[in-house]
C-alpha cells in the first residue's frame, strides 16, 4: 500500500512538473510572439520656427490614443508655450532638444554647453503651465553631438535620460549591441538608444530618423516605411522595444513622408502596439 501511495504521489508530481512545463512554455512564447508585450517610442522633434507644423503629427497620435515624448529647441518653445501647454494636458511628455537646430555641443567648453542645456530646459519648463508637471526628465543633443562634459551638465541639471545615443552604432563602450535603455556607467541617467537595422542594404545599419533617412540617404517615404515596418517586425519577433524620431521640418513637411508616417501608426494599432512617452520606456528597463 505505501509502495502504491508513493507511485501515486510521484504520478502527481510528473503531472504537475509537466503543467508547470507548459504553462512556463506557453509564457515564454507569449512574451516573444504577442504584440502587446513589444512598445514604440516615438520622439517627435518640434523645431520648425516658420508655421505650426507639429500639431499635424501629434493630432495623428492623439487620433490613435498613442503617447510620444515632444523634443523641442529652446527657440521652438519660446514661440510655442500654449502650444506645448496643450500637448502636455493632452498626456504628452515634453523633453529638451538644445537651444537652436544644428548646434554641435562636441565642439564647445564646458561652460558654453552648460548655458545652451540650461536654456533649453528653462525654456521647457516654463512652458509648463500644468502645477501637476515637472521640469524635463529628459534630453537629447543636436545630432547626436555630446561629450564628457555634456554629461557631467547633464548629472548637475538632474536629467534622468539621455536620448543621444543609436543601437550599434553610437553607444557607451560594453553597450553596443543594448537596443534598451542602460544606465550610463559613473553617471546617474539613462542612456536611451534610437533603434537601428543592418541588412545587405546598410550594412553598417540605418537608424530610424527620418531626417536622416530622407536628407543623408536620399529614400523615398516608401523606402522609409519598408524599414520601419522591417525594424518592427525585428522588435517583434525579439521582444524589444522600437524607438524612432519624427521631425515636424521633414515629416511634418513632406506630404509623402506623413502619409508613410500614418501608415505606420495604422500597422501599430493593427498589431496592438503600445505607445510609450521616453520617461516610460525608461522606468520599464530601470531595474
Amino acid at each position: 500500500m505505501k509502495l502504491l501511495k508513493n507511485m501515486a504521489d510521484i504520478k502527481r508530481l510528473l503531472v504537475i512538473l509537466v503543467i508547470v512545463g507548459i504553462i512556463s512554455f506557453l509564457w515564454q512564447f507569449q512574451v516573444k510572439t504577442n504584440p502587446l508585450s513589444l512598445v514604440v517610442n516615438i520622439q517627435v522633434d518640434g523645431e520648425y520656427l516658420d508655421g505650426d507644423k507639429l500639431t499635424p503629427l501629434i493630432e495623428e497620435l492623439v487620433k490613435r490614443d498613442m503617447k510620444a515624448t515632444i523634443y523641442v529647441t529652446t527657440l521652438f518653445a519660446n514661440s510655442n508655450r500654449l502650444l506645448l501647454d496643450n500637448f502636455i494636458t493632452l498626456g504628452y511628455e515634453v523633453a529638451a532638444h538644445g537651444y537652436k537646430t544644428g548646434e554641435m555641443l562636441d565642439t564647445l567648453f564646458y561652460g558654453d554647453q552648460k548655458r545652451i542645456i540650461e536654456s533649453s530646459i528653462r525654456a521647457v519648463s516654463s512652458c509648463m503651465s500644468c502645477s501637476y508637471y515637472s521640469p524635463p526628465a529628459g534630453f537629447r543633443p543636436q545630432f547626436f553631438s555630446q561629450n564628457e562634459d555634456t554629461f557631467t551638465i547633464l548629472d548637475s541639471l538632474g536629467i534622468l535620460y539621455n536620448s543621444g545615443f543609436i543601437e550599434g552604432i553610437k553607444y557607451i563602450p560594453g553597450h553596443e549591441k543594448d537596443t534598451s535603455p542602460y544606465l550610463v556607467e559613473g553617471h546617474r541617467f539613462y542612456a536611451v538608444p534610437i533603434s537601428s537595422i543592418k541588412d545587405s542594404k546598410y550594412p553598417k545599419g540605418i537608424y530610424l530618423c527620418d531626417m536622416s533617412v530622407k536628407l543623408n540617404y536620399k529614400l523615398n517615404a516608401d523606402e522609409w516605411l519598408e524599414i520601419l515596418k522591417d525594424r518592427l517586425e525585428l522588435s517583434i519577433d525579439n521582444n524589444i522595444p522600437m524607438v524612432i524620431i519624427i521631425h515636424d521640418m521633414i515629416t511634418g513637411l513632406d506630404l509623402e513622408y506623413f502619409s508613410a508616417f500614418v501608415k505606420f501608426l495604422d500597422i501599430l494599432k493593427e498589431k496592438g502596439v503600445k505607445a510609450v512617452t521616453t520617461m516610460e520606456l525608461v522606468d520599464m528597463y530601470k531595474e
